[in-house]
């Protein structure tokens, strides 16, 4: 019985990777569709690519990724972008916007794009910024599982309610804008009832406000396993009304939800996309009054946070669960399952898994020597410096 034969490569198995892509993927591959495979970008062989039907670029930006796509069209492979982010909008306030900022990467990512058949995002205004690249554009969910031994009620078995954040460190100045003057007045109004804590991320609140800190770590894994073992009661994702945020994925809310936890987010897209407001969370505006409000109101009223909480955990068991996903990728995107690519030799494909730099940070440093020359010692200097700053 004929099987397509997936492909799909990141140039790090990064969880937007794992989230977006990998997971559902697994899931066809383990369900006997498809036969899935995922490669590094670095260490994708001529065997890889010949033996592909369809292969999916996992927001790819680099030189080896569009030499890998352009062999691939040539031997007609399915070809899919995933997009999970507007990586040629990204701002200067991104750490990353340096990298996705720089002219020959903005066109390297173009090239990608126009090289593919299929754009696969997760989001809907990312389809209408990206369609003019593609033949054919798929908004697909990602899956997220519920942790089902967790409980929804912990606030219950102690004398304070803790209030949580995780996020990655690019937040820092966001969380200070929109939250100073809100923790500030929270812990005046309710003092030892209630802590903070953030994970990931470390504003200057936390310091003035004396809060505990949980340092990032870039395991997902271990990111999971951390916010799950802080045993928060409320979950806090304040985001700004910006068109780049707009064009992200709700993942806070599927973090927080599937473990249990109550989220207050701001009421901007992406979350309106999916939270409904005093049913499986609470929407405030980007003022100091509504996010006051928000927290107030669950601290006041206990049993909303279980409430919240479990209508949250059913959303995700209802819209995300694998096999919803999986059926919603087969019928967006069918070639998933049914495409099948000529047959070709390795002896067809050239300059694919030869003299690839197998480690990730030399490919890093050559391809920025390559692409920024000799402004690559000052982009060292102050990325160390950025580091130091942040730690």
């Amino acid at each position: 019985m004929f099987k397509t034969r997936v492909l799909a490569f990141c140039l790090k198995e990064i969880p937007s990777a794992k989230i977006g892509v990998i997971n559902v993927l697994k899931y066809l591959d383990s369900t006997n569709r498809i036969q899935f495979k995922f490669k590094e970008t670095l260490n994708i062989t001529k065997i890889d690519v010949a033996e592909a039907d369809v292969v999916i670029c996992i927001r790819g930006s680099e030189k080896l990724e569009y030499d890998i796509i352009k062999q691939c069209k040539k031997l007609n492979k399915y070809l899919i972008y995933f997009l999970d982010d507007d990586l040629l909008n990204v701002p200067t306030i991104v750490k990353s916007s340096v990298y996705y900022r720089n002219k020959e990467i903005i066109n390297l990512i173009i090239n990608i794009m126009k090289e593919c058949n299929c754009l696969w995002t997760t989001n809907h205004n990312i389809e209408k910024k990206y369609k003019k690249y593609f033949l054919k554009t798929a908004v697909i969910n990602a899956p997220y599982e519920v942790m089902e031994n967790i409980d929804n009620c912990k606030q219950l078995n102690r004398n304070s309610i803790v209030i949580g954040f995780a996020g990655g460190i690019d937040h820092s100045e966001l969380l200070d804008k929109i939250l100073d003057g809100v923790i500030n007045e929270i812990l005046a109004k309710y003092k030892e009832r209630v802590k903070f804590e953030f994970f990931g991320a470390r504003p200057k609140l936390i310091d003035k406000y004396k809060l505990n800190y949980i340092p990032y770590t870039n395991d997902y894994y271990l990111y999971k396993q951390m916010i799950i073992n802080r045993k928060w009661d409320i979950a806090l994702a304040p985001l700004e009304n910006t068109e780049f945020n707009s064009c992200k994925y709700f993942n806070k809310f599927l973090e927080y939800s599937s473990i249990g936890i109550a989220g207050i987010y701001s009421n901007v897209e992406p979350y309106i996309f999916v939270v409904k407001h005093n049913e499986n969370g609470l929407l405030s505006n980007n003022t100091k009054e509504s996010w006051v409000n928000n927290i107030s109101y669950l601290i006041e009223n206990p049993s909303n946070i279980k409430n919240i909480s479990l209508k949250a955990k059913e959303t995700i068991k209802s819209n995300f669960n694998i096999l919803k996903i999986s059926e919603q990728l087969i019928s967006s995107i069918p070639e998933v399952v049914n495409y099948k690519a000529p047959q070709c030799s390795i002896k067809e494909i050239k300059g694919i898994g030869n003299k690839n730099n197998k480690n990730y940070f030399l490919f890093k440093l050559i391809s920025l020597i390559k692409r920024e020359k000799f402004k690559t010692f000052s982009y060292i200097f102050f990325k160390i410096l950025d580091k130091i700053k942040i730690y």
